[in-house]
């Protein structure tokens, strides 16, 4: 039925006539052009597809091939599993299971940046057995790469031990005395096999860097467990001398050789650092013989070795000549039992270290005898230590060559309610003066366990500076040399890491009150401010800019001034 027009009334006539004009009139409706979303550019479809509920989002991936690219991808991205710098699978939270759930059901290998995988030691051992063997064949399966991994044990002590900590012994245990065996610590014996599989599997994603780390203190017998590793790699047998004998055929004829194998040979996988940040890395002889083989069989770069205090001294006298990485460029080293004699040892067959930070644990004790030690490191560049091991690595009585060493880092570290003096810097590192003095860059790493009411203790007044000049006229060149060196000092740091271990940064007034401490370094010119926060980010930009204006209108040597968070 088509309508015509007369009298300006519209009168209904039969369909298909013809017009005054002779023209056709089709009484069929118009076409409209129709389209489905694939045809659209990609970019306009993840544009619609970013406006979608996830639920809804997750069903059109399974429409077709080209959804499924599309939307797969943002949807794991909105569960933070993706090859972003900011994209990591921490399982067990609110996310994983969306992401796991949308990983199995997909038809393509998908990139993951970093994997957090919290192993809950606590946990039947049946259960953790199907989480380990579903994860890895997840991981075989279904993804493509893996950056980042960390593996942290949690409740790696039985509870009764931990009443044993707090003192909350049972009754029924203290009549018996019964304690948890050096069995119970860590993952149950029977799941070990399968657990390794897991991290082997983990590598074989192309993982570059492994972390194993743990939560919550360890029981005492954690002390014991180096003993059947010992036993193993030939610490326990005969005397001293057929140990010292095994050892250097060991480290002077086996290792040499082994380097000589083809590369191929030696590398496995892509890691690249491994973080050993909990003994229970070496919580038995299967567990030991896989993070040896790691360690040997991989291209590593950076090596970092800390929180190891449940593990004597002389575990690591056994454990550190069996490790050989031709390839060691960054060795840090924290908390741990280590001696500095077995060190030095280490670090002469580890010529290529470029990078040596040290913690503040090792101790050189009085008996080591020091002077037998001769090594050269040819390519060390940076050095980070605490005053006390400074002077033993490029003292004037040291026997450490480090010809291209162009940077130091000093470490100091204040205790709670105690105040910077210039004398924890200035009279340690007395002997060592000349040789921080050539460097290009000397860096100072302040850590203060709380936020202090002032900075530092006042200065001594200009009366007892005139007295003690009087008194170097007369009592010779020692306190001139010393005067010059408690100034020279200061004018040494160039960089200033400053290190607040609190939660809430007062920024305004920190800036004001850094103020008399800042100006204490003449030639600083980089000065960051870290604290425990961990929502820096979310601090006004205002009140950042105001603090940094605070500081560099007071202390015109700095360049730059950054507020952030300690690193991983």
């Amino acid at each position: 039925m088509t309508f015509s027009e007369e009298e300006d009334n519209l009168q209904p006539q039969e369909s298909g006539i013809f017009t005054e004009d002779d023209r056709f009139i089709d009484e069929s409706p118009t076409r409209i052009p129709t389209f489905t979303l694939t045809d659209l550019p990609n970019e306009i479809t993840l544009h619609i597809l970013s406006h979608v509920p996830d639920s809804d989002l997750l069903t059109l991936s399974f429409l077709s091939r080209t959804l499924h690219t599309l939307a797969l991808p943002l949807y794991l991205a909105r569960k933070n599993f993706g090859p972003r710098p900011g994209n990591q699978l921490v399982l067990y939270d609110y996310n994983a299971l969306d992401a796991l759930e949308a990983l199995e059901a997909s038809f393509l290998r998908v990139p993951l940046k970093r994997l957090y995988y919290p192993v809950d030691c606590a946990k039947d051992a049946r259960k953790l057995t199907k989480d380990f063997r579903m994860l890895k064949e997840l991981l075989d399966r279904k993804l493509e790469v893996l950056e980042e991994a960390q593996v942290d044990f949690w409740n790696p002590t039985p509870a009764t031990e931990a009443e044993f900590l707090t003192g909350a012994v049972l009754s029924t245990s203290a009549v018996s005395g019964s304690r948890p065996s050096e069995s119970d610590i860590g993952l149950p014996e029977e799941v070990h096999r399968d657990f390794l599989a897991l991290l082997d599997a983990v590598l074989a994603r192309g993982c570059r860097s492994l972390r194993i780390s743990h939560s919550g203190a360890l029981m005492p017998a954690v002390m014991k467990i180096g003993n059947d590793v010992r036993r193993d790699l030939g610490g326990g047998f005969g005397p001293a001398l057929l140990r010292d004998v095994y050892w250097q055929l060991r480290t002077q004829i086996f290792l040499p050789l082994s380097r000589l194998l083809p590369t191929g040979t030696r590398q496995r996988n892509s890691l690249h650092t491994f973080d050993l940040h909990s003994p229970l890395a070496f919580q038995s002889s299967i567990f030991s013989s896989w993070t040896l083989r790691t360690l040997n069989s991989s291209a590593i770069t950076t090596l970092s070795i800390s929180q190891q205090f449940g593990l004597d001294e002389g575990f690591w006298s056994v454990v550190l000549p069996c490790i050989d990485i031709p390839t060691l460029t960054s060795l840090y080293l924290g908390p741990s039992s280590m001696r500095f004699s077995d060190l030095l040892t280490f670090l002469a067959r580890h010529d290529r270290i470029r990078k040596l930070l040290l913690g503040g644990s090792l101790r050189p004790s009085l008996d080591e005898n020091m002077q037998r030690f001769s090594i050269s490191l040819p390519c060390l560049e940076h050095l980070s230590a605490p005053s006390h091991l400074l002077n033993h690595l490029i003292g004037p009585t040291s026997r450490v060559s480090a010809p291209v060493l162009s940077s130091v880092t000093i470490s100091l570290f204040i205790e709670h309610n105690q105040h910077y003096q210039s004398s924890m810097l200035n009279d340690p590192l007395f002997y060592t003066f000349s040789r921080l003095k050539a460097l290009q860059e000397v860096h100072l790493s302040l850590s203060f366990a709380s936020l202090p009411t002032s900075w530092e203790l006042p200065h001594r007044s200009r009366i007892t500076n005139c007295l003690s000049s009087t008194s170097l006229s007369s009592t010779g060149s020692w306190n001139t040399l010393f005067s010059s060196h408690q100034e020279q000092v200061h004018d040494l740091i160039t960089h200033m890491d400053l290190e607040l271990k609190v939660y809430s940064l007062p920024l305004f007034p920190l800036a004001t009150k850094l103020q008399g401490l800042v100006t204490r370094f003449p030639k600083l010119r980089h000065l960051r401010i870290t604290s425990l926060s961990k929502d820096e980010e979310r601090v006004d930009g205002l009140r950042k800019d105001m603090a940094v204006r605070v500081l560099l209108g007071h202390c015109p040597q700095l360049d730059s001034v950054e507020f952030g968070c300690p690193e991983r």
